[in-house]
């Protein structure tokens, strides 16, 4: 397992993804899926160079509607126009509905639509989450619970 950290309002989580895959060396990875593509508080991940640089499809998956985060990035960023930019280079989700009743939005790059939606319907067991990540983030809560846990 690897695990790598972003800085909290930072820009290299992109960086830090793309170190991950390098780190694993496999040739047998499938594609990427990513519980969002903005994270650690406006941390805009740069999908189209993930893809380009792996040939890797990568889906994106988010929960809920947005009205979106502009307004935002003006406001708590100084370099706010860098950010706009790398937000709106990462397009419109599309809402998909999965087999268990839930509406998800997703982002696909390297494959179409309709086929990251089946793919997604396909390791979502049960409720909105797919399993993958519903797993990361059970490993992801543990390492963040034993670094507290070694801080005190």
């Amino acid at each position: 397992i690897k695990i790598g950290f972003n800085t909290v309002g930072g820009n290299d989580s992109t960086d830090n993804i793309i170190k991950l895959i390098e780190e694993l060396g496999r040739e047998d990875i499938n594609y990427i899926l990513l519980s969002g593509a903005i994270i650690s508080w406006f941390n805009i991940i740069d999908i189209d160079e993930i893809y380009i640089r792996f040939k890797i499809p990568v889906i994106t998956i988010s929960y809920e509607e947005s009205e979106g985060i502009i307004d935002y990035l003006i406001k708590y960023f100084k370099d706010w126009e860098y950010r706009i930019l790398k937000y709106l280079r990462l397009g419109g989700r599309t809402p998909i509905y999965l087999s268990t009743g839930y509406r998800v939005y997703i982002r696909a790059y390297g494959l179409d639509t309709e086929t990251a939606a089946k793919l997604i319907d396909k390791v979502t067991l049960f409720g909105k989450t797919p399993e993958p990540i519903r797993i990361a983030k059970m490993i992801a809560y543990t390492v963040l619970d034993d670094c507290l846990q070694h801080k005190q």
